[in-house]
Parts: structure tokens; sequence; C-alpha cells
């Protein structure tokens, strides 16, 4: 606790307090000190020497009491104006109330009608096609087909009828007993019927050729093909009059580069489905019926659908016959 000092007047003024010493007006009493700038003087705690405080936004300190009035005469001065006690400190914050529950949520409104659907665009331009790959390599060659049975022999022609037997001359009359009689003049032979018609020939065995391949990979069964100005023969194709010209189809199972093998031009070919799939494009083999033409569109190929480009070639095949064979009536060329 300071030392405290009564206030002393002297002749009515004020008496000067020592330096250090604190103000003493009864009640309360003044620090010795000042305060920093800023601060302003508070009621303690506990105790009436007053402090000197921070300013903040608390409640405004007691206001110091008023000097004592000097004796009557000459008027003392006012006593000095006690420095505003300090701002009390602010009280805490309440704590937040709870947070109501939250209301139901409302229905969702109903689905708008969905808007009708825009015109699609064009389609876009086919993109070049791309290099075509590597051919794989040829697979072994099948063994070769038994030949086809000899085509039935036509009927014999009928037998003409027999001419009529020539009259039996007459007995010569008995000669004497002992001499025999001349025998008589034998008729005449009656004429030979007519030879009968010959039947028609039967069909010849199957028309093939061996040819050599050209190409300079293997070809398969089914393919067309024609014969080049060497005499050897590669795959077909009707948009060029060069290779539109079809010899026949290749019998073989394969004919490697450069190796001789089978080409049918006439008759029957038979082959599996999924070899005739391989050249016709189709799936389950050919379409019984149906006339197959050269594909200007793919070498080596044949198609259902004639070629109707201007500069191409319409040739006829064949017509299927089964899912496996086809009857070869190879037509030449016409230009569309």
């Amino acid at each position: 606790m300071a030392y405290r000092k009564p206030i002393v007047l002297n002749s009515g003024l004020l008496e000067q307090v020592q330096s250090g010493d604190g103000l003493d007006a009864g009640a309360f009493q003044l620090p010795a000190g000042i305060g920093a700038t800023g601060q302003r003087l508070a009621v303690p705690a506990s105790g009436t020497l007053l402090e000197w405080v921070d300013q903040d936004s608390g409640p405004t300190g007691v206001t110091g009491a008023t000097g004592i009035t000097g004796a009557t005469g000459a008027t003392g001065p006012q006593g000095i104006t006690g420095a505003t006690g300090a701002t009390g400190p602010q009280g805490e914050t309440g704590e937040t109330g709870a947070t109501g529950p939250q209301g139901e949520t409302g229905e969702t409104g109903a689905t708008g009608i969905t808007g009708a659907t825009g015109i699609t665009g064009a389609t876009g331009a086919t993109g070049p096609q791309g290099e075509t790959g590597e051919t794989g390599a040829t697979g072994p060659q099948g063994e070769v087909g038994e030949t086809g049975a000899t085509g039935i022999t036509g009927a014999t022609g009928a037998t003409g009828p027999q001419g009529e037997t020539g009259e039996t001359g007459a007995t010569g009359p008995q000669g004497e007993t002992g001499e025999t009689g001349a025998t008589g003049i034998t008729g005449a032979t009656g004429i030979t019927g007519a030879t009968g018609i010959t039947g028609a020939t039967g069909n010849s065995g199957l028309d093939n050729a061996s040819k050599t391949n050209d190409n300079a990979t293997g070809v398969v069964i089914c393919t067309p093909v024609y014969v080049k100005s060497n005499g050897n023969v590669d795959m077909a194709r009707a948009d060029n009059i060069a290779t539109t010209e079809v010899f026949g189809l290749v019998a073989d199972a394969v004919i490697d580069a450069g190796n001789p093998g089978n080409i049918r031009f006439g008759g029957v070919l038979t082959a599996t489905t999924g070899e005739w799939d391989a050249v016709v494009g189709t799936s389950g083999g050919l379409t019984p019926g149906t006339i197959y033409f050269l594909d200007a569109g793919t070498v080596g190929l044949l198609t259902s659908i004639g070629p109707s480009g201007v500069g191409e070639y319409l040739e006829r095949i064949g017509r299927a016959v089964s899912a496996t064979e086809m009857q070869l009536n190879i037509v030449p060329p016409i230009r569309l």
C-alpha cells in the first residue's frame, strides 16, 4: 500500500506535495507517477489508490471528488479534477442460442416436359482408309481333291424295226427218186431297219486347267483369276479391262506364289461354306439360286450385287446351286 499524506492548505493555497508522494483526496489517492500515453486512471479492484490502465470500452471510471473549497476570502483554486477512471473490461459475449430444428423439405415439383430432340447433324465425311495390313503367311496346301465322277453316258438310241423277211422261194418239183432236185432260189434279204438316233453325249470330266500363280501371295480356293500376257494367272477385279476377263476360279485349297495349280472354268465348283464366305463376303456360304458377279471394289472377290459404277465392268461368273456349290457360267464382261 502506498504511503498516504494529507493535503495541506497554506494561506488558502494547496501546499506542494513532495515529489514521489501520492495525492490523498480522502476517499481515494492519486498515484505518484504519471501513466503512459493513452492510459487513464481507474478504480482498483481493492483499495483506494487509483491505477493507470489502458483505454478500453468498459464503463467510465469514477469522477474524482471536487477539491476542497478554500477559506472565505480569497477563493482557493479549484481542486484538480480527477482523471477519468479506466473503462472496465468488456463483459464476455453470451453463448449463441441453440439452432432451431430445420423445417421439413417441401415436395419436389413435377418434372418439366422434355424438350424435342434436336435435328441430328449430318454425318461427317468418312476418313481415309488405313493402309492394308501385311498379308499373313500362306497356309499349307491342302490335299488334292478326288477326281470327280465321269458324267452319265447318254442313253443308247432305240433300235430301228427289223425289215420284213423275204418270201420263201417255191419248192422245186421233187425229182425222180434218185437224183435230188435242184434247190430253189433263196428269197431276197429284207431291207435293214434304219439305225436309231445316237443318244446325247454325257458330261465330260471336270473342266480344269493347270495354271501358275503370278501373284506375290497365295490365292485360295474360289478366288476369281484372269490370264496375264505371260500365260500365268492373277486375282481379277472388275474395275479395269486388263483384270476383268475371268478365266476361272481357283479349285485347289491354295496355290502358293509361283506354283502351279488347278483352275476351274466350267462345271460345278464345290467348297466349304467358310471358303465361300471368304470370297463372297457372306456368312453360311452361298445362297442357292443367286447369281454371282466379279467384284469391282476389291480384288479377288465375288459379289451377289453386280457393279454399277461408270467405267466398271459387269461380268457374270455363275449361279449357286447350294450353300457349297456353284455352277460356273462365265459370261464376257460388259463395260458400264
